[in-house]
């Protein structure tokens, strides 16, 4: 049988520092998991942005470089402007030795309305009637340069930005004129 001593040693109560103790260190894993988990979840948002600016990037070059590709000339208004001839039609095939300048497609940095424009956040691509849709949003930066009669050196840059996070991808491609007659 047990003394009075000890059933009362055994039904104890928390004494008021034991608990202070384990409130803290709960409260220290709390917080140090809170701070865990956000840092995660900055971190998904900044790898979201770099995916979208460079989804934005990649399919903006793509157009701009399958249309430089079968081009028979280009011309470069401005740095930030790209006007394509494409090769005169005969009988229903392209001769790559005539190019047809009286229709062409032309790549600018403009604002949402189309207007162009050094600063522009969008890339257009417009005919020569000036009908012309949206190819990029969020642009950053784009210019293009003519290396040689056969070159082209475009570069342009995506900047995705959501509150206080932002991402940006920046692509660079020598292009070479595919239908243009060799020299």
């Amino acid at each position: 049988m047990r003394s009075r001593y000890s059933l009362r040693k055994t039904r104890r109560a928390y004494s008021l520092l034991e608990v202070v103790v384990a409130s803290t260190a709960a409260l220290v894993l709390m917080a140090a998991s809170t701070v865990l988990f956000s840092g995660a979840g900055r971190a998904h948002l900044a790898a979201e942005l770099r995916g979208q600016a460079g989804q934005r990037a990649a399919l903006a070059m793509l157009s701009l470089s399958q249309d430089l590709r079968e081009a028979g000339d280009v011309l470069l208004p401005q740095t930030y402007q790209v006007r394509i001839y494409f090769p005169a039609l005969s009988g229903g095939v392209y001769d790559r030795f005539h190019t047809d300048y009286t229709a062409y497609i032309e790549y600018v940095r403009a604002d949402g309305a189309g207007t162009a424009n050094a600063e522009g956040a969008f890339l257009w691509k417009k005919d020569q009637t000036g009908a012309g849709r949206i190819v990029c949003r969020d642009l950053d930066s784009f210019t293009a340069a003519k290396l040689t009669t056969r070159d082209v050196r475009i570069s342009l840059g995506v900047r995705k930005v959501s509150g206080t996070q932002q991402a940006m991808a920046t692509l660079n491609q020598r292009v070479t004129l595919m239908r243009n007659p060799p020299l």
